[in-house]
């Protein structure tokens, strides 16, 4: 604990001596942003974040005099993440520090890219890239016809990490039928196309693999991109605030990551939606997936998985959110049930810089667990 709060004062330092910056701080210094322009409170994108985001960095209807990245601004940022957590029964505890860096911009008016990667875990070097590394091209304005190459998150509308505010994730992000599997929250090294037709729908294909850290990957693989063995698709309804959408994974993990003969076939099948309802942002998810032989017995693996989370931001300075999941993975030989319900609050204690982020979460699961979270994120 003492380690933890000397990395806060650490923190809080830095931020007396940074620039001021508001939002992503290079976005906001190239724009001239205020941090509402874009967000619900920090990290979670509003209806113009989304739109900005989508297009590519661009604000919707200024494309042509949109800033180039060294324009205006160096285009990277910092930003350190100290987290303690605790985990009962058994007192367990988790305590490190993630450093990270985020870039991003334009290469060209119709060319972006988006850096987001954890440089250190406390004092220890991180594989390169540990999430996010990309570059878009747009192709068609009219229908946002757009290709991205590299490695990023698969589109859903909850983000799984660069967007989420609580400190615990969603379960099914993170779950699988057998040790090896592709998760639905790890990013994907490969390729995306996406476009809009107008006024009906929005819609993405993706393929490639998991992350090269994430499980669902052969020992031996070392490819950043050139492997296009799983497919990601999804349609969505065009509004991004307030939607409905469906999505299909097919993935073709190994059971053994050191056996590539032993291949497992997996489909997930999921439904998402999004809407504001009396200044709540409210998000949903269901998820169903099967695979084909998860233990090698020739028994089928199904998934059953969904959440619902409701955040508000109530003051400028103060914001609340609250998840429940519940999920049952069958391997053919055992059902395992999991729920949880979580409350996560957030603190955003210097409003004129809008730089720094407090949360404290509780989490309740099922058969008497629970955990605590408290982390800081400053960025400069």
């Amino acid at each position: 604990m003492i380690r933890l709060l000397s990395m806060w004062a650490l923190c809080v330092c830095l931020l007396f001596g940074a620039v001021a910056a508001q939002a992503t701080p290079f976005f906001a210094r190239m724009y001239h942003f205020e941090c509402a322009t874009c967000h619900r409170g920090y990290p979670r994108l509003n209806d113009f974040g989304l739109a900005f985001k989508a297009n590519g960095f661009r604000i919707p209807g200024a494309e042509k005099s949109a800033p180039l990245a060294w324009q205006k601004t160096i285009p990277a940022a910092l930003q350190i993440v100290p987290t303690l957590e605790r985990f009962s029964p058994g007192a367990f505890e988790a305590q490190f520090t993630d450093s990270q860096l985020l870039a991003g911009g334009l290469l060209t008016r119709t060319t972006s890219f988006y850096v987001h990667d954890s440089l250190w875990i406390d004092a220890i070097p991180t594989q390169f890239p540990s999430y996010e590394v990309w570059v878009k091209q747009i192709l068609d304005e009219r229908t946002k016809l757009a290709l991205k190459v590299g490695q990023f998150e698969l589109p859903y509308d909850y983000s799984p990490g660069t967007h989420q505010v609580t400190a615990f994730g969603p379960l099914l992000y993170g779950a699988g039928i057998q040790s090896n599997d592709v998760r639905l929250g790890a990013p994907m090294r490969g390729a995306q196309l996406e476009g809009v037709i107008p006024k009906t729908l929005r819609w993405y294909v993706a393929t490639g693999t998991p992350s090269l850290i994430s499980t669902g990957n052969t020992i031996g693989q070392r490819e950043f991109i050139g492997e296009f063995r799983d497919v990601f698709v999804r349609v969505a309804s065009p509004d991004l605030m307030r939607n409905v959408s469906g999505f299909l994974y097919l993935t073709k993990p190994t059971r053994n990551p050191a056996d590539s003969s032993s291949h497992n076939d997996g489909q997930r099948y999921g439904l998402e939606g999004t809407t504001l309802w009396h200044d709540f942002q409210i998000y949903g998810m269901l998820v169903y997936g099967e695979n084909s032989n998860p233990l090698g017995t020739g028994e089928k693996g199904v998934l059953r998985s969904g959440f619902i989370e409701a955040d508000r931001m109530i003051w400028p300075w103060f914001g609340v959110a609250g998840r429940w999941d519940v999920q049952t993975v069958d391997t053919g030989s055992q059902r395992i049930y999991s729920d949880a319900r979580t409350l996560s609050l957030r603190f955003y204690p210097l409003r004129e810089r809008n730089i720094l982020r407090l949360n404290a979460e509780y989490q309740q699961a099922d058969h008497g667990r629970s955990s605590t979270a408290i982390l800081a994120s400053v960025s400069f």
